[in-house]
């Protein structure tokens, strides 16, 4: 029972860690491209 609480713990902070490192991607590209439209 105790493993099964781990395990599903341990899930779920992968599956945030998964969303955060996504969000992170996605701001780095917006600002990206912000920095492109400046220079042009």
């Amino acid at each position: 029972m105790q493993v099964s609480g781990i395990t599903d713990a341990i899930l779920n902070i992968s599956s945030w860690t998964t969303l955060l490192a996504l969000s992170a991607s996605i701001e780095a590209c917006k600002a990206g491209l912000l920095l492109l439209f400046e220079v042009l």
